[in-house]
Order: C-alpha cells, then sequence, then structure tokens
C-alpha cells in the first residue's frame, strides 16, 4: 500500500512493476490500490475486494495541505471500513499532520505477501501496524485522532505518532536507513487502555537489491504470549514488469510454534493494472490458492 509521496520515496526499487499517479492539477492528486482476490482455502472459495486510496492536496507553492483517506474490504456478504484525514504542513524540518493520519508503520516496510494473499497481508501484521489490522477488521471501531510527524534526515527518514482512541492511546515510531543498495527498517508501537491492558509490537527488518534481485527479512515481536514472527523472502524480476516472488515465516509463541512458505508471481500493465496468482501453505490453511487483480496508483 502507498499512501503518499514520503511511501513512493521509500519503497523505490523495492519492486520493478509500475504504477500510475492521478494528478489532477493544482495541487490535487490521489494515490492508493484496489484489488479483487479469489481464493480457495481447502477447497472453500471466497472473494474479497479490498481498496485503500488517499485523495491529497498541497497547496501550490505553499506548505499547506490535507488529505483524506479509505480503507475498505469486502468478503462474503460483509464489509468494513475505516476512514483517515489529517491536515498537513511541510517545511524542510519535514511533514506534520494532525487530525487522524495513517499508522507510520505502515509505510516504512513493504515486504511480499505470502503467496500474494491479500488476505493474509490483512489478518497477519507482520511488517504492518497492529493498529490498522484490528481498524481494517473491526470496522465499529473510530479512527483515532492524533498527530504524525515524518522527517528525512540524509539516508535516514523517521516518523512518530501519537493517537488517542475511545479508552486509550497509541504511541508509535518507525525509521528506515537507505544505502546504496541495502535498506534497514525498524518499528515500535504501543497500544494500551484506561486499564491495566497494555501491548507493545515491535518489527525489523533489512533488504537487499541486487540488479533484478531482491532479497530481505522481516523479524515481527507481538508481546501478546510472547508470539514473533520471521519472515525471510526474494523477489526476482524475470523479465519486465514481471516479478516472481518467494517467501518463508517462522512464527513462534508460548503454546509452540509453526512455519508457512508460499510462491507467487505478478504482472504489472503499463497503466497500473496489475495481474496476480499464488500459492501458500501453513498461513491460514493448509493449502491457500489465490488469483487477483487491481490497480496500483
Amino acid at each position: 500500500m502507498k499512501h503518499s509521496i514520503l511511501v513512493s520515496a521509500l519503497m523505490l526499487g523495492a519492486s520493478s512493476l509500475p504504477s500510475v499517479a492521478f494528478d489532477f492539477g493544482n495541487g490535487l492528486s490521489a494515490t492508493g490500490e484496489v484489488e479483487i482476490e479469489y481464493f480457495d482455502a481447502d477447497g472453500d472459495s471466497e472473494t474479497l475486494a479490498y481498496g485503500s486510496a488517499d485523495l491529497t492536496f498541497r497547496q501550490p507553492g505553499g506548505a499547506f495541505g490535507g488529505f483524506i483517506g479509505l480503507d475498505a474490504i469486502a468478503i462474503s456478504g460483509d464489509s468494513e471500513s475505516i476512514f483517515y484525514g489529517a491536515l498537513t504542513y511541510t517545511a524542510d524540518f519535514g511533514n506534520i499532520q494532525i487530525g487522524a493520519p495513517r499508522p507510520v508503520v505502515d509505510d516504512y516496510f513493504d515486504a511480499p505477501v505470502i503467496g500474494g494473499a491479500r488476505i493474509v497481508d490483512l489478518i497477519v501484521p507482520v511488517g504492518r501496524s497492529f493498529r490498522s489490522t484490528i481498524l481494517t477488521l473491526g470496522g465499529n471501531l473510530d479512527t483515532p485522532a492524533g498527530i504524525r510527524y515524518d522527517g528525512t534526515f540524509g539516508n535516514l527518514q523517521a516518523g512518530a505518532s501519537y493517537n488517542r482512541f475511545d479508552g486509550g492511546d497509541i504511541i508509535d515510531a518507525a525509521a528506515r536507513l537507505n544505502l546504496d543498495t541495502v535498506s534497514f527498517s525498524g518499528s515500535v508501537e504501543r497500544l494500551a487502555d484506561d486499564g491495566n491492558f497494555a501491548q507493545t509490537i515491535y518489527n525489523i527488518g533489512a533488504e537487499a537489491r541486487l540488479d533484478k534481485l531482491t532479497m530481505g527479512a522481516i523479524y515481527t515481536s507481538l508481546g501478546m504470549f510472547d508470539q514473533s514472527a520471521t519472515q525471510i523472502y526474494a523477489i526476482y524480476s524475470l523479465v519486465e514488469n514481471l516479478d516472481l516472488a518467494a517467501s518463508y515465516m517462522v512464527f513462534d509463541s508460548a503454546f509452540g510454534g509453526d512455519d508457512a512458505f508460499g510462491l507467487s508471481a505478478k504482472y504489472g500493465f503499463t497503466n497500473g493494472l496489475y495481474a496476480e496468482a499464488g500459492f501458500s501453505e501453513g498461513v491460514i490453511s493448509d493449502e491457500l490458492y489465490t488469483a487477483s487483480v487491481g490497480i496500483s496508483f
């Protein structure tokens, strides 16, 4: 998911597939992704529709702006959605958002989903904000209001935010160091209610880009029940606009461990459209087959 100019810069080189930006002029633009996915889990098939998009305004020649955003999913006749939006101020020191900004963590990691399965991406928060996971899947929750900051310091990009929701607080911070062919990412997210519940999630990642091959690893610690997951992945650009991906993940918790793997192929068209197919084993079912079409902008 790519929600802003910041995200586009962070993920440069992570994929060879083209995307199209909707620039309406006068500082108004749209970014996001819309996808329809068919999946078969151990013989049970479903169709999932997913969309994530931001409409952004930046004062021409000025520092002020804002955005409104929407994440939505629909599956088995049920749908959930969550809205975002904030006023923004951009200067030499960075970008400030006040309102209901998106989670910082989601903009600093971009590992491929196991088997190319969107359904897995939505429910397994590896290299992904736990906040966005529960907000997207639990539509009865209001978007937490708060403030977010992002800045660039040489090769280091960093962000942090504070959000208040009904009965609790969320604090998250993330950073990404971009070197010539290697990048390192890290994040921490703290969720705490006004009672005794508190949850801290850590993500640590590294990625290397070698001509047509991208390799990386992400470690996620969920805290609760000593849960953690480690994902390693490789993306190979076989020919122009065609990426092949392989992922392997190990899960650990106080109740034991498990592992999963997946393979996928994704072809991007010049107008931002793409088609993807994949297979995974051990994530949400013994065998999961997926096929999807979408547009990234």
